[in-house]
């Protein structure tokens, strides 16, 4: 679960709420006697087709080399109230330090590798004042 927590970014205890989520959809199909392995399988087919239409249906394709297009995708995530008056600096800074990690991939990917080549630091915000 820490393992999972660490590379999933939603807040701690999110993949045991997600499990006991799956759990109780699982029970009626446990009840009738349902073998395990059918119902691991027809969880492995949803995420399948769920990823196929994240990629089919919602995805779309952006520009990297477009700052104005990756600082407006930034702000869809680092838009908060806590950021209220530093967005624009913050999400700047995110692209820029994203831009010093990336690896280019011999499949035409890029990897973004913040574990190995990026240092999170926290610094309190009377400083930025």
């Amino acid at each position: 679960s820490s393992g999972i927590n660490a590379e999933w970014p939603l807040r701690p205890g999110s993949v045991i709420i997600l499990a006991g989520e799956l759990l109780k959809v699982a029970e009626p199909f446990l009840v009738e006697n349902m073998h395990p392995t059918v119902i691991i399988a027809a969880y492995r087919q949803a995420l399948e087709d769920a990823v196929d239409m994240m990629r089919n249906d919602v995805a779309k394709s952006v520009d990297i080399n477009n700052r104005e297009e990756m600082i407006k995708i930034i702000k869809s995530s680092l838009g908060t109230k806590f950021m209220k008056g530093w967005n624009d600096l913050a999400c700047g800074i995110a692209l820029d330090a994203v831009k010093c990690v990336n690896i280019d991939d011999k499949g035409g990917y890029k990897e973004i590798d913040i574990k190995r080549y990026a240092k999170k630091k926290k610094v309190p915000t009377a400083t930025l004042r």
